[in-house]
Formats: C-alpha cells, structure tokens, sequence
C-alpha cells in the first residue's frame, strides 16, 4: 500500500504527529493551523513505508487543521487517523489529510504504552494508580479511545485513559461492570498481535521551534485481542477504584452505620453472605477489606497520638479550645472556598460563551468571504474549459475535413497513376514484341533480357544493389538446439573469453563481463569508438559463444524510416517486399522458435548505425523495446493489402521476444549523426579507446572453438537477477538524479531501473562500484551536453560526487569533459 493507492481507494491510514504545529496568517487576517504527519499504517494494520517513493515527496502527509481540532493533542508522538487526497500544494508532500476527515486515534484502535522502563521509579505498582485514581507520569496524550499498560512482567488493560499535564489516569472501560486483565508479558506478546513502530520525529521541521527526538510506538486493536484466550494464560481482576469500592460497600447501611468502615465491614459481612454473590462481589469484597485493614490501622495510630497529647495535662484546655476554632475555621473556609470556585465558573463560562459569540461570527463572516471566491474561480475555470472544449472541437473538426480530403485526393492520385502506369507498360510490351526481331538482328533485343548478357560481352549491365526483395529469401541457417544441463554464468564467461582469445582479439575479462551485463538487462546495447578497435566483432563473437543466431546489417547513409530497415508493401504487385537487410526472416525465425519453444537466443547488430538518422529507421523497435515481452510488436504493412497466398500474409505484426537482443556500432566523424535524447535513454553506450598497439594478441585460428556449449534462452533470461536488493546503489544514483535534475537532466524511470537492473545483473562478478561507475559512464555521462544550462556548474558538482578511487572511470572521463572545448561532448571526446 503507498499514498497514490490509498489516496485512489479512500483507505483510511494512522498517522503519528511529526512535528509542532505552527501558524500561517492569510491575506484577509485568518489564521491557519499547519503540521505534518508521519504515515504507520492502515486501519486495518498494513505497515506503510514513510519514504520519497510511496509518499513523495518528503515521505510524510500535510494537514491543515480545522478550527475545531483540540490543539493540545496536536503534539509529537500522538496518534491520529483519517483519509488522504492530494495537496494543493506538492512542493512540500504531494498527498495532505484530508481537511474534514482527521480524527484523533481511530476506530477499535488500542496504544500500548511500555512502563517497564519507568515503572521502578513509580511510587505504587500500576494497577494501585487505577484504584487510588492517581495520575501517571507519561510525556504525551494518548489520543485512542483505549490503552493497555505494560510493565516489566505483566501487561495490563484495555483501560480507559485521559492525559491532563503530564499525568495518565486510568479507568475501567466498563461502568457497570469494571474488570481489567493482568497478563504476564511473554503470554501477552505471544498471544495479542501488536504492531511496533520507531519512528524519529521532526526530521522536516524548519522552523527551529521544536526538537528531533524518537519515539517507540505499539498499536494494537480490539478485534487482534483474543480475550478468550488471553482471560487463561492471565487472570480477570477487579478494576474499580478504592471510592467506588466503598461505595459499593455500604450503599446498603445507614447513615449511622457508614459513619465508621469497621462497624460497615462487620454489618458487610452479615448482609453481604444473604444477598451478594458471584466472581465480581468475592472481588470487591477482598477489596474492601483491604482498603478497612488500612483505614483501621491510620485511625488506631492517629488516636494513639491524639489521646497521648489530650490526656497530657497542659495540652488538655489548649486542646479544646483548638479543637473547637478549627472546627468553625473549618466550615467558614470550607464555605468561602465553595462560593469562589461557583463565582470563578460563573465567570469563566461567561467568557468563553462571549469568545464563541465572538468566534462564530467571524466564521460565518470568513466562510461566506471564501464561499463566493470560490464560485467565481469555479465559474470562470468551467468558463475557460468550456472555451477551450469548444475550440478544440472546432479545431478538430476542421482537420478531420483535412484529412478525409486529403485521402480522397491521395486515392485519387493513386489510382490515376496505376491506370497510366498499366496502360504505358501494355503499350510498351507490346511495342517491344513487335521490335523484337528486328532488335535482335542488330544485336540490341539481348540485351533487353535481364538473364542474358549482350553479345560480344562477358555479363549484362550492372544493376544498383537492390532495396527490397522481390521474394522471400531462403530459410535461415539456424545453430543447433540448446540441450544438456544448464551452463553456469561463469563457465559462459570463460567460454567467451575463449572464443575471443581464439579469434586473434584481446579484450579485458571486464570489457567482457560489461557487455554481457548490458545485453542481459536489455535495452539497446552501443559500441562506439574509433574504427579499427574490434567493437564490430564484439557482438559476433559474443554470439559465438552464446550459440546465438546473428545477424549483422549494415547500416547505409540513405535510410531514411523503418522501409529501409524491415520492408514495404508494393501497392503495384500488391505483396511486401522485405528489406534486404534481412532483419524480418531473422524476427520471423525468432518468433517461431519462441512459439516451439525451441530455446534459441537472436542477435541483431546494426553496423555503423549512426550513418542515418536512427531514431528515423529504427523507431518503432525504439518503442516497442520498453514495452512488456507480450506486448513487443511491430507492424509490418496495414491489414487487408495482401493476397491470400502472400507468404507474409501472417506476419502483418511481428513479435520482438524475449529471445531476441540487439546491438549496434558507432563511428565517431564528420560523416555520421549525433544520437538524440530517445536514443540515448533507451541505450548504453560501451566506449572503446584506442587499442594498445604494444600489446600480445593471440594468433587468429579458423574452425570452430573446441568445447563450446551453447546456452538456453532460460538460462539466459535466469542470469539477469531482477530481486538482488540494491539500497546503497539506490541512494547513490538518487543523489546523482538530484544534482543532474538541476541542469534539466535528471534521471527518468526508464534509465533508473536499467541502472539498478545493470547492478544486479553484474552484481557475481562486478563489485557494486565498478558496476556504478560503468554505468555512470555508459548512461549519464552521454546525457551531458555543452548546450544544457549551468553545463560546466554541473560537471563540477558531478566530480565532487564522483571519487576515483571509487569510479576512476567516470571520474577520468569527468576530467577530460572539464578541460575539453565548450562546443565538445561525449561522443566528440571517445
């Protein structure tokens, strides 16, 4: 559960209060009450995360408070609840309380408050504060209807709690029938289900005014107590207090005889054997007898005392005498006392009925200020959107004649120049016939076949390479089926490491082991760099050892959308021709393996892709990339253009599975196009340096490489490790997003997640640094051009987060972009 669910579903959510309350005046002199409030849980006790992710944007939720809302249980540390919606406001929290539905603690809500750390310093056990109705000592209110006491060996409760300055009295839940239950700890924690939460409180707050501190916070509820269960591992005492005890005792004597508790308690006994009986009367019974035992031996003690001093000869006139004035000081004291607290209410309530006259109509006032502002804003927006609805219609009406014109025009035309072509070419055809003989006595008809070759010559004349395909192509050569056990990821990476070794190229076992991260977390996989560094070999040989099906297209300057790449329907023939480059027989073949589940692996490499535009040839693959594997489809040609004998009559979309990865290569000159934004969110760019010429390379053998075993597409989609949990790398890139966010470049979803998606997929054999700091390279540094605002400001900043030590890579590519010209990027720096 996270605040847009919540918010969506009306859940309603416990909060704990963040911070003190502090105080807005508006512009027409009101003033308005603010605080925030930290997210535990829902009603129904669904923990919540108090993070940037499920609550943005600080992790927290904004509350205005009504005008009624009792200030004194605003404090840190207390419990409220309510339902959310969203902010006015989102600099601060995108989601706020809703303003008319925020009730301290919550239904069938229970706090559970630990006394075992103060208990040794309490003046009575817990249970005598409930019978003596004295006040705990606790810092803050507790705002549920109930809560249950826990000392250092038994829980008590539920119980009813009010807080008044610091102190916590409780009461029985019951009035008519008071019990509290007493259960040892370890049974109570054993039995009841209670949620614990430690929280630190006033980590927002700005103003200076309140302090950070941390609480420990145990909720609870009716319907998690088992009573049942908890009334026999505990036991079911008594809960009135020591007054309602007396009174229970002699609400059946007379005057005379409640005069004295000793006399009480012997008639008690007499009466009560008759007529009371039950758990509940043995209960207090004990309970009065206690509380006589102790009124008998203050009594004896202070009689003791009194006739010592009475029967003592000089102290017996003074004795009378002031007996006899504290009586009468006594009762004209008690009478004085009694008229000024009458005379104090009288007063007080007379204040506060003028203040809430006061109030009131300054309310009624401010709200039928704020009523007819708001009708005129809501009139004037549903005036400005009725405008705007209307103009757009109009807008769209107009273009909808456009187009429908625009077609019919197009048709027309089309249709026009079929006819004229098909009559021109009947005419020429049978112009050609009827010049035939004679063309071929002068030597000239020959020539006009194109499957003979003109006399006197060795071929016929040479034809431009073609675009398209006049008919399928012949079936691909596919590797052999994977079979046998599974291949380990680290026996792949020595087996790749062989095949390149074998094939005359020298690489590092961690250039090898990035590719193989870059490919398997998915996206578009770049190789950029001079020419001549091996980078257009890479990814064959990467699907050497793969025992993948490779396809290499190259790439050409002219391509200028997706026909080039894949194909076009012929609206002459009425049939498509596929591009020559092949990719589609490569797709067909991919999806037809994937429906067998043959369990092969494609790879497609684009050869100097930046010759053309790519997002232009290669823009529906760019889509359909981010989407979900069901959903990867691209379209071939319209529906209902073919022949029903067309072989690509069932291939009108074409899926892009799992099972299939592409790559490309770059060269860096004067010849080539810059990548754009979409292109680079989509990629990761590997950049290769100039190779070191000094170096050992190995000889270069032909045949294939000894003991390769080729690997399964599950295998392979097994070692991409998606549920490796990431917390420092997250916190890293997050604080990278924030300072690239600065310059208008921060980080999407998209780039964030292949990131993290690298991490995991390189995290056996790549520490979490070195992972890191390829991608800081791979995927930021490319996104950083001359032109972006406060460009150099942002560099700067970037190296201060960017150790070498840490990422030597980033770090040394960082130095060379801060010395390199203004007018340079990445690209311009391989």
């Amino acid at each position: 559960m996270n605040g847009e669910r919540a918010f969506r579903e009306g859940v309603r959510l416990v909060f704990v209060v963040d911070q003190d309350l502090f105080e807005h005046t508006t512009t027409w002199g009101g003033v308005n009450r603010f605080c925030v409030l930290h997210p535990l849980m829902t009603i129904d006790g669904e923990r919540l995360k108090a993070n940037h992710d499920d609550f943005p944007n600080r992790g927290r939720v904004w509350w205005m408070l009504q005008r009624n809302t009792q200030v004194e249980w605003v404090v840190p540390g207390a419990i409220w609840s309510g339902t959310i919606e969203e902010a006015r406001l989102k600099d601060k929290d995108l989601f706020q309380a809703k303003y008319t539905d925020i009730h301290p603690g919550g239904p069938d809500l229970i706090e559970v408050l630990d006394f075992s750390k103060v208990e040794p310093t309490l003046d009575l056990p817990l249970l005598d504060y409930l019978y003596r109705e004295r006040g705990l000592p606790w810092p803050r209110p507790t705002t549920t209807e109930q809560v249950i006491l826990r000392g250092q060996s038994h829980a008590l409760g539920p119980l009813k709690a009010t807080w008044e300055g610091g102190r916590l009295r409780v009461s029985a839940t019951k009035l008519g029938e008071p019990e509290v239950l007493r259960v040892p700890v370890a049974a109570f924690a054993k039995t009841a289900r209670v949620e614990r939460f430690t929280v630190d409180l006033g980590e927002h707050d700005r103003s200076g005014w309140g302090a950070r501190s941390r609480v420990e916070i145990a909720l609870t509820k009716g319907a998690w107590l088992d009573l049942k269960k908890l009334r026999e591992v505990g036991e079911l005492l008594d809960a009135s207090t020591d007054s309602q005890v007396v009174r229970w005792a002699i609400k059946d004597l007379g005057r005379a005889q409640r005069s004295e508790l000793g006399a009480a308690w012997e008639k008690l006994k007499a009466i009560d054997l008759a007529t009371a009986s039950g758990d509940d009367a043995d209960r207090k019974r004990v309970r009065f007898e206690q509380i006589v035992q102790d009124q008998r031996r203050v009594l004896e003690l202070g009689e003791q005392v009194a006739r010592h001093l009475a029967e003592s000869g000089p102290f017996r006139p003074l004795f009378d005498a002031k007996v006899h004035d504290l009586a009468a000081e006594r009762v004209e004291a008690e009478v004085r006392r009694r008229e000024g607290e009458i005379d104090a209410r009288l007063a007080e309530a007379r204040k506060r009925y003028e203040g809430l006259l006061i109030q009131n109509e300054g309310l009624e006032e401010e709200y039928r200020r704020e009523k007819a502002r708001l009708e005129e804003k809501i009139q004037a927006e549903q005036d400005e959107r009725l405008r705007a609805v209307e103009e757009r219609e109009r807008d769209l009406m107009a273009r909808e004649e456009q187009v429908e014109q625009h077609e019919y025009d197009s048709l027309r035309k089309i249709e026009e120049a079929t006819r004229l072509y098909e009559d021109k070419a009947s005419g020429v055809h049978e112009e050609l016939l009827r010049l035939y003989p004679f063309l071929a006595r002068i030597g000239v008809g020959a020539a006009l076949s194109p499957t003979v070759a003109a006399p006197g010559t060795d071929a016929g004349p040479i034809a431009p390479r073609p675009r398209f395909a006049a008919r399928p192509p012949a079936p691909l050569h596919l590797p052999p089926m994977p079979n046998g056990p599974p291949v380990d990821e680290k026996d792949f990476l020595d087996q790749f490491a062989r095949v390149v070794e074998h094939r005359g190229y020298a690489f590092g076992r961690e250039d090898l082991i990035n590719i193989h991260a870059c490919v398997k977390s998915g996206g578009l996989t770049i190789l950029a760099g001079l020419s001549g560094t091996g980078k257009s070999s890479l990814p064959r040989l990467y699907a050497e050892a793969l025992g993948a099906a490779f396809l290499q297209i190259p790439v050409r300057p002219d391509w200028l959308d997706d026909r080039d790449l894949v194909g076009a329907f012929n609206a002459i023939a009425r049939r498509f021709e596929p591009a020559t480059a092949g990719l589609v027989e490569h797709l067909k073949a991919a999806a037809d393996d994937l429906a067998k589940g043959g369990g092969r692996i494609f790879l497609a490499c684009l050869d100097e892709m930046n010759l053309a535009r790519v997002e232009h040839y290669f823009a529906q693959f760019l889509s359909v990339l981010e989407q979900p594997a069901d959903r990867r489809r691209i379209t071939l040609f319209a529906e209902g253009l073919l022949e029903p004998d067309d072989p690509y009559l069932a291939y009108q979309q074409i899926g892009v599975g799992d099972n299939v990865r592409f790559l490309g290569t770059v060269n860096i000159d004067e010849t080539t196009h810059f990548f754009s934004p979409k292109v680079l969110d989509r990629s990761q760019v590997i950049a290769f340096g100039a190779p070191d010429l000094t170096a050992r390379r190995p000889p270069a053998q032909s045949g294939p490489v000894p003991g390769l075993r080729p690997v399964a597409l599950a295998t392979f989609l097994g070692w991409a490790r998606p549920g490796v949990s990431l917390p420092i790398a997250r916190e890293f890139l997050l604080k990278i997003n924030d300072l690239l966010r600065k310059a208008g470049l921060g980080l999407g979803y998209r780039q964030f997640d292949r990131m993290l998606a690298y991490v995991a997929a390189a995290h056996p054999f790549l520490s979490e640094d070195t992972a890191l700091d390829y991608q800081l390279v791979q995927v930021v540094l490319p996104r950083l051009r001359p032109g972006s605002p406060s460009y150099r400001e942002t560099l700067e900043k970037f190296r201060a987060e960017v150790p070498r030590e840490r990422f030597p890579r980033a770090a040394d590519f960082l130095g060379r972009m801060v010395e390199a010209p203004s007018e340079n990027d990445f690209f311009q720096l391989l």
